[in-house]
């Protein structure tokens, strides 16, 4: 009893797994054949049953998989972040026991700001928010600022006519504070 399978409909299954936005799934064994791969046929020789060829890593044209490649240390499962052309990803890679003996590797990257972005919005909108709150604090400040120094400055101006013995009748002074009204 044999289970035969399409490498071609893996791959096509394992491009439809997410990893973030822009992240890319994968399989791969132990001698640095790639089993299913998004977008690649993964099949070199066509037709020709056991004699049909497997993509190696080297043979993969992205290159972020390439520092993928060489990155990883062969472990059962490790999670790292690379850097290709001055862009971080994050990726890891996870060992399955295939019946039969074979071992796979299941791995995936992404663009680091897949995931980080979500953090990077917040702390923007976080920002505005402060920003905002601090310019309705500080025209809080000067509108109360205002009310109390005007009546100060009035009443300091009519402290003055006092001393200079001009005693000119004066409609009250409206302010919230009852000592300035007072006085």
């Amino acid at each position: 009893l044999t289970v035969d399978f399409n490498l071609h409909f893996l791959s096509g299954f394992i491009s439809q797994l997410n990893f973030g936005p822009h992240g890319k799934v994968f399989l791969f064994d132990q001698a640095g054949e790639v089993i299913a791969f998004p977008g690649l046929q993964v099949v070199q020789k066509t037709g020709q049953g056991a004699e049909g060829k497997l993509l190696t890593e080297a043979d993969v044209p992205d290159p972020v998989f390439q520092a993928f490649v060489a990155r990883k240390e062969g472990q059962s499962e490790e999670q790292f972040t690379l850097v290709n052309a001055g862009k971080r990803y994050v990726g890891g890679y996870r060992q399955m026991q295939i019946v039969g003996g074979m071992t796979w590797f299941l791995g995936a990257y992404a663009p680091e700001s897949d995931f980080m972005g979500v953090l990077a919005k917040n702390e923007q909108d976080a920002l505005a928010v402060a920003l905002g709150a601090l310019c309705v604090g500080l025209l809080l400040t000067m509108i109360m600022a205002r009310r109390i120094s005007v009546p100060l400055t009035r009443l300091a101006s009519e402290m003055e006519e006092v001393g200079g013995f001009e005693l000119n009748v004066r409609p009250p002074m409206k302010t919230i504070f009852k000592e300035v009204a007072a006085m």
